[in-house]
C-alpha cells in the first residue's frame, strides 16, 4: 500500500510555517514522516513546498518528494500531484503533514481494518459528527475519483458522492487534530506531552 503525505500548505492562519514548528524532538512534519516510515508503506509520496523539499528528502529518504509550486490553488492541487505520482495499481492512504499526533500504531491499525473491510466498501475514513478525518485509505479506483477534487476541500466532496462505498470508523481526537492556528499547535503540544 502506498502513502501520500500532503505537506504544502501556506500556513496562513498559523502566521508562520507550521510544518517546521518544534514537536517532540523534531518538527511537526518530521514527526509525521517518522510515523509513516515506521508503518512500512510500500512507497511514500510527500507533496511539499519548494522551501521544505530539501528537508523532507533528509527526514524521509525513502520518500518520493513532489514539489507543489502553486499551493495557493488549495489542497486539491497537492492531492492531484500526489495521486499522479502513484502507480495507480495499489491501494493507498492519505495523511496530512500537520497531524503529528497520528502514530505508526494508528496507521497500522487502520490499515488492518481497511484490509479486512466488508465487500462493497472501497474506502475507510475516520468520521466524527459528519466530519471526515485522516488518515484515510482507498482502493485504486479512488485515484481517478479524487483527481476530480477541486479547491481547498480536497476529497471531501468526492467522498460524499460515493458515501455508500465508504466504511467509516469512530475517530480518535488525533485523527481530527490538524494544526491550522496557534491554538491548534498549543493543544497538540499539550496532548503529546507525557501525563504525570
Amino acid at each position: 500500500m502506498d502513502m501520500i503525505v500532503l505537506a504544502a500548505g501556506l500556513s496562513q492562519r498559523m502566521g508562520r510555517d507550521k510544518l517546521s514548528l518544534p514537536f517532540q524532538g523534531g518538527t511537526v512534519l518530521s514527526t509525521v514522516l517518522d510515523a509513516v516510515r515506521e508503518a512500512s508503506f510500500s512507497s511514500i509520496v510527500v507533496v511539499t513546498s519548494p522551501l521544505l523539499a530539501p528537508s523532507v528528502a533528509a527526514w524521509c529518504p525513502p520518500a518520493a518528494v513532489v514539489v507543489n509550486e502553486r499551493p495557493r490553488e488549495g489542497q486539491s492541487r497537492s492531492l492531484s500531484l500526489g495521486l499522479e505520482a502513484l502507480s495507480g495499481a495499489e491501494a493507498f492512504a492519505i495523511l496530512l503533514g500537520d497531524m503529528p499526533l497520528v502514530k505508526a500504531g494508528d496507521l497500522l491499525a487502520l490499515r488492518g481494518r481497511f484490509l479486512a473491510r466488508p465487500a462493497g466498501k472501497t474506502a475507510l475514513v475516520p468520521l466524527r459528527e459528519g466530519r471526515f478525518g485522516h488518515p484515510s485509505f482507498y482502493e485504486p479506483l479512488w485515484r481517478d475519483r479524487l483527481l476530480e477534487a477541486d479547491g481547498d476541500r480536497g476529497g471531501r466532496e468526492v467522498l460524499k458522492g460515493h458515501r455508500d462505498e465508504v466504511l467509516t470508523v469512530d475517530g480518535e481526537d488525533r485523527f481530527f487534530c490538524d494544526l491550522d492556528c496557534p491554538a491548534d499547535y498549543e493543544r497538540a503540544l499539550e496532548l503529546a506531552s507525557p501525563k504525570e
